[in-house]
């Protein structure tokens, strides 16, 4: 008999091991039974989901990040960091599990020492935002409260917005305490903190819930899977398919530095970019690092002021590969450029002509019965899932 390779699917509580083709079609006929919907966005929320079936599928934008504010240059320098693995969370109603305050916990939930004599403690894993929505947190009990609870936000960039307090009063005894929050457009992930002047280590323990929606509701324990997906090389741009692993690339990371330049005119530069996308992209398709991405306008780029990377906006099949730069006044000469890009290292984001695929493990992601919230650390998602027949019907009849 010829060896077959074991493969097995869970079903909410039922495993099914595939060893032939029969099995396959059965678990497919299994699969099929259940209604399915769809969700996305920073946070994929949906209320009807099946309890432990896999989802239809799950995209991923991978998408490359870029520190900092304002127009970038040699004393503006604004990083880019892609990415070489990407976590998939998956939460029930509450967002936030409820760990202690006082620990300084990160992004994993391990628990980091906190200095001495420090006044504010991170807590909890941090909490991707869908921003269309109200938040509500709610303090349920509390063990010797003599500080506060707060929070700080931060953009998508992961510049920071602002921090404040949900609960601050000393001695609070009764309970459930309850408090809604709107974050502003630009707001993408927060994290909660405890805070106790004079730096203790032991402010409290607290049974916290984070739900969206302006209504505080029965608490219920931190239910999360995170499923962490490792890439064999960094990427700066594309989607992943979580549920069959298919990674597509179509961004690429460039050390301008790499490319043979030519002098145009006065201090404009020109150098062909093989693989480049057709540049009548939008501008915000490109990032770089020390020079400001604008549009190239003419052949010689003769309007390209100083301290630009120009992307040539053309329809013509001959020149889309163009790229132009204007690092300074100064630079006048392909030596004073090359010089330049030694001093100022320039790197560009920019939009492949053929993106480029790998092909990564699957991984099976599960939802739970009722509420379930789906984000990634790289950016927005985009869910086809299987609910629960009762519940799909519910939510359809009071639509």
């Amino acid at each position: 008999m010829a060896d077959k390779t074991m493969h097995h699917v869970v079903i909410g509580s039922d495993t099914y091991e595939i060893v032939d083709e029969t099995a396959r079609e059965n678990v497919a006929v299994a699969l099929s039974a259940y209604p399915t919907d769809t969700a996305s966005g920073s946070v994929a929320s949906f209320s009807d989901g099946a309890d432990g079936v896999p989802v239809k599928s799950l995209s991923v934008a991978v998408e490359a990040a870029q520190s900092g504010s304002g127009d970038p240059s040699p004393t503006n320098i604004r990083p880019i960091s892609g990415w070489d693995s990407v976590k998939v969370f998956r939460t029930g109603k509450n967002l936030w599990g409820g760990i202690e305050v006082g620990k300084k916990v990160d992004n994993d939930g391990n628990i980091i020492t906190p200095p001495s004599g420090a006044a504010a403690y991170w807590i909890g894993n941090s909490v991707v935002l869908d921003s269309t929505k109200k938040v509500t947190v709610t303090l349920y009990e509390a063990t010797t409260y003599t500080g506060s609870i707060g929070y700080a936000s931060y953009a998508e960039d992961g510049t920071f917005i602002e921090n404040g307090t949900f609960f601050s009063a000393s001695g609070i005894s009764s309970f459930p305490r309850s408090v809604t929050k709107t974050f502003g457009a630009n707001a993408y992930r927060i994290l909660f903190r405890g805070y106790q002047a004079g730096g203790s280590q032991a402010i409290l323990t607290a049974k916290v819930q984070c739900e969206y929606g302006q209504t505080s509701t029965d608490y219920e324990p931190y239910n999360g899977t995170v499923y962490d997906i490792d890439i064999p090389q960094t990427v700066y741009g594309g989607t992943l398919d979580v549920s069959s692993g298919v990674l597509t690339i179509d961004k690429q990371y460039l050390d301008l530095s790499t490319l043979t330049w030519r002098l145009r005119q006065g201090t404009r530069f020109s150098t062909t970019m093989d693989g480049y996308a057709d540049v009548t992209v939008d501008i915000s398709e490109h990032m770089c690092d020390t020079l400001n991405p604008v549009y190239a306008n003419g052949f010689a780029s003769n309007t390209l002021v100083a301290g630009t990377v120009g992307i040539y906006k053309t329809t013509s099949t001959t020149r889309t590969n163009t790229l132009y730069c204007n690092v300074s006044d100064d630079v006048a000469s392909v030596s004073d450029l090359t010089t330049w890009f030694t001093n100022n290292p320039t790197h560009l984001v920019y939009p492949l002509a053929e993106p480029q695929t790998l092909t990564l493990t699957p991984e099976q992601v599960t939802t739970l019965l009722g509420q379930n919230n789906i984000y990634a650390d790289s950016g927005s998602v985009a869910v086809t899932y299987r609910a629960d027949t009762g519940l799909y019907i519910d939510k359809r009849l009071n639509a």
